[in-house]
């Protein structure tokens, strides 16, 4: 049993970091990556699916948009960061665990719904043959909104795991 719980502490100590190390590399990546491309530097090819002829107001439109997704998955990373602490000490059926999978599973669903937002508001601002037939749903999309889907009925699960701790407390 103590193993058993040494690799669940290490475990959940390793996804700590790895969130903590995606909510800070993630903005900083994308960002980085939409404005080295405004630089036109031939040897950086960073991010193709950006038209090369951008100019300073159409790569701060570039830079809001991807922002405002980063900042969604950032607080999906978080959830996850709380959420694998929680399970670190020992706190895996509470009413904050099922709101942090929750919160998750509810940002999984929004993440299409604010792609194809995206997709229409560069369409209608940037006027590129590039950009002209990107309104589409992927199969990536559909992935998302299916985990999501998942971590509510996993949010529900732990609800029920609760109420029957609870109850098995109020017996013994």
């Amino acid at each position: 049993m103590v193993r058993t719980q040494t690799k669940l502490t290490l475990w959940c100590r390793a996804l700590e970091i790895a969130m903590l190390a995606g909510m800070l590399v993630m903005p900083l990546l994308g960002q980085g990556m939409i404005w080295l491309s405004h630089l036109s530097l031939p040897s950086v090819s960073l991010v193709s699916s950006l038209p090369a002829d951008l100019t300073l107001a159409d790569t701060l439109l570039y830079s809001g948009v991807f922002l405002i997704s980063d900042i969604l998955n950032c607080f999906i990373l978080f959830q996850f960061y709380q959420f694998f602490k929680s399970i670190r000490c020992g706190e895996i059926f509470s009413d904050k665990q099922v709101r942090k999978i929750l919160f998750a599973g509810i940002g999984f669903i929004i993440i299409p719904i604010l792609s194809l937002i995206n997709s229409v508001m560069l369409f209608l601002f940037i006027e590129t043959p590039s950009q002209a037939n990107n309104f589409t749903f992927t199969s990536n999309d559909i992935s998302y909104v299916i985990i999501g889907a998942g971590l509510i009925i996993m949010s529900h699960i732990i609800n029920l795991g609760k109420k029957i701790q609870d109850e098995q407390d109020l017996v013994i």
